[in-house]
């Protein structure tokens, strides 16, 4: 049930997208053009990449460690140096 949920949400998205791009080519007149035959072609594979960057976020994670998350770091000042704190 869920998956068949995904892949109705999956072809929604990559649907529209792909429409977008069809109409945009067809607003400019531009025919069959390289760019216009990849934006259609993105717009079926964007969202695999979009789950495989989650996907990589999610095992990065897990075996990164907890040393491996640094989001700021405060150090002293160096002798003769000013701080940053006001």
């Amino acid at each position: 049930m869920f998956q068949g949920f995904i892949v109705t949400v999956y072809c929604a998205v990559a649907s529209a997208f792909a429409v977008m791009t069809f109409i945009e080519g067809w607003m400019y007149r531009d025919g069959w053009t390289l760019t216009r035959v990849a934006g259609l072609f993105g717009s079926a594979v964007w969202p695999l990449l979009l789950a495989l960057f989650f996907c990589h976020a999610l095992l990065w994670r897990a075996f990164a460690g907890p040393s491996a998350v640094v989001l700021c770091e405060s150090r002293p000042a160096k002798p003769g140096q000013p701080s940053h704190k006001a």
